[in-house]
């Protein structure tokens, strides 16, 4: 909100509190009720920026083509490929790709087991609670759309359902399957 010294009104510096943009100084923007940097202008740390990232000196968004430097610096769902935030970026190889990413049918993806923010990170297409997840039938899950179809999440696995193909009883939903891989109701369906 700016302050007052000696009679005078000041506006406010990087993370001084604020009502309107007009309270900061420097073209600085309120944000959140605090004065912070918006995206091109100059930082020392994210935290001074609107978009929570700092790319050598100045602010970034973000968005998708703004400058990075890290995946941490780009939003949700965007990873950071040769200093811009991009969806999923293109690649003829791997080493077209950013850190810890794979080379997949000429796009950058995340393999199965590591750290992601984002399904459409992942080769596999799922992202269950921070990693890249197979889906497949008893992998952890928090939802049905973590699991493959038609698996669906039960108890926190991803489990078959009832009359699902399955290799053993506990990849089913009742725990029961019959001799020809089905998923059953009850075990007394199971010896119908």
């Amino acid at each position: 909100m700016g302050s007052c010294k000696n009679g005078t009104c000041v506006r406010g510096d990087i993370g001084d509190q604020c009502g309107i943009s007009k309270d900061c100084k420097n073209g600085n923007k309120c944000s959140g009720g605090v004065c912070l940097v918006p995206e091109f202008g100059n930082c020392t740390t994210a935290n001074d920026c609107i978009g929570n990232a700092c790319v050598d000196g100045a602010c970034s968004s973000g968005d998708i083509e703004s400058s990075c430097s890290a995946n941490s610096d780009c939003v949700h769902g965007l990873v950071c490929s040769h200093n811009v935030c991009k969806r999923n970026a293109p690649c003829a190889v791997k080493a077209n790709c950013s850190e810890g990413y794979d080379c997949v049918d000429g796009i950058c993806l995340l393999p199965e087991g590591t750290s992601c923010q984002d399904s459409a990170q992942c080769y596999t297409s799922i992202c269950t609670e921070g990693q890249c997840n197979s889906g497949n039938v008893l992998s952890e899950c928090s939802q049905d759309e973590d699991c493959g179809h038609p698996a669906i999440c039960h108890n926190e696995l991803c489990k078959m359902p009832i009359f699902g193909r399955c290799n053993a009883s506990d990849e089913c939903v009742t725990n029961v399957s019959l001799s020809w891989r089905r998923c059953c109701r009850t075990w007394s369906d199971a010896i119908k």
